[in-house]
């Protein structure tokens, strides 16, 4: 189907959208289209909120542009969300699609996006439209931070996709820059990031005969799991462990410790993801933007 039909009216009465969005609010029928596309349902599948935040975010940025944004939630198994959903056909038959914005994704997803023949921008993904967070500056400033706090040994937690050979070199030679030691049993990753995962690998962290000085904990639910445990023991933070943990400015948390943070926004997000389809629009070549993570230190 071709997605640019001539005739344009609003496809918004045809979805399942939150309460709150007054579709109407967005425009008249002849601005732009966008499909907000996630992969799973924000409001129920990421307990941090972080989707849920970005979604909106998203919603609220495309209104003050004169957006009308068009909410494409897909809540069919994950093994089926690699095809084009019928919904999307839908939309098409409602008016002309000027974009897709993709969050929540993973590489497979985004093909049926790609060959949409519309200009496309995703949170995750393999196209050149890729916006994600700079994971490299969050190790490097890391790692500097803690070298200055007096660290001679730094432990991770990281989660799967973000140990690639290209990453583990970025991290080796980062510490060698700093003089700070890293023993691959202090590096632990996470298929999933749960609160749980976070509690059982520090547990197993903390039992070792040899023990990092500074630990660097990404994402936000494992960090909440090493404040548990570090409750529990009891133990002297920064005296026994230097912390560093990530969290989300929309859906931040308080812990009874001195630590640093690396701090990220779905605001941040959410414009470079509009800048992404603004550039499209102009026809400009797109780069591939990385967004810094704020490194916050603690009192």
């Amino acid at each position: 189907m071709d997605p640019n039909p001539k005739h344009r009216h609003s496809a918004i009465d045809s979805l399942t959208i939150p309460e709150s969005i007054e579709p109407e609010k967005y425009g008249e029928p002849e601005q732009r289209r966008v499909i907000l596309y996630s992969g799973g349902d924000p409001k129920t599948k990421d307990p941090t909120f972080y989707y849920l935040n970005l979604f909106w975010s998203l919603l609220t940025l495309g209104q003050e542009k004169k957006v009308k944004m068009i909410p494409l939630i897909d809540r069919r198994p994950e093994n089926q969300r690699i095809l084009r959903p019928a919904l999307f056909d839908k939309i098409l038959e409602d008016g002309a699609v000027d974009g897709i914005i993709g969050i929540k994704l993973y590489d497979k997803m985004t093909d049926w996006m790609q060959e949409a023949g519309v200009p496309f921008s995703a949170a995750t993904g393999s196209s050149t439209t890729f916006v994600d967070m700079d994971y490299r500056q969050l190790i490097t400033d890391s790692f500097h931070r803690l070298a200055e706090l007096g660290c001679r040994s730094v432990g991770l937690m990281l989660p799967q996709y973000m140990t690639s050979a290209d990453f583990l070199e970025h991290v080796a030679g980062v510490a060698e820059s700093v003089n700070l030691e890293v023993k691959y049993e202090w590096i632990l990753v996470s298929c999933k990031s749960q609160e749980l995962r976070g509690y059982n690998h520090f547990s197993s962290l903390w039992e070792l005969e040899q023990r990092p000085e500074g630990l660097v904990v990404f994402p936000d639910l494992v960090a909440h799991g090493v404040v548990s445990v570090i409750l529990e023991k009891q133990i002297k933070v920064p005296e026994e462990i230097k912390l560093i943990l990530h969290r989300n400015a929309e859906s931040p948390y308080a812990v009874p410790l001195r630590c640093d943070w690396v701090e990220n926004s779905t605001d941040d997000l959410a414009q470079a993801l509009f800048q992404n389809m603004e550039a499209l629009w102009a026809g400009k070549p797109m780069e591939r933007i990385r967004i810094p993570f704020r490194l916050v230190k603690g009192a």
